[in-house]
């Protein structure tokens, strides 16, 4: 029981107020972020590939 209760509670932590306030930007950097993501992992599978080469 308490376990699921923390583990929900980390689940839906409370939204950040700059999501009410700033709802473009906050978008914006999530897609920032998300875009700098999929870059590092392809660089870091192309530098793989070469180092294995």
């Amino acid at each position: 029981m308490t376990g699921e209760l923390t583990r929900g509670s980390f689940f839906l932590p409370p939204p950040p107020p700059l999501a009410f306030t700033l709802p473009f930007l906050d978008s914006m950097w999530t897609e920032i972020s998300l875009y700098v993501i999929v870059l590092a992992i392809h660089v870091f599978r192309f530098a793989h590939l070469t180092i294995l080469i």
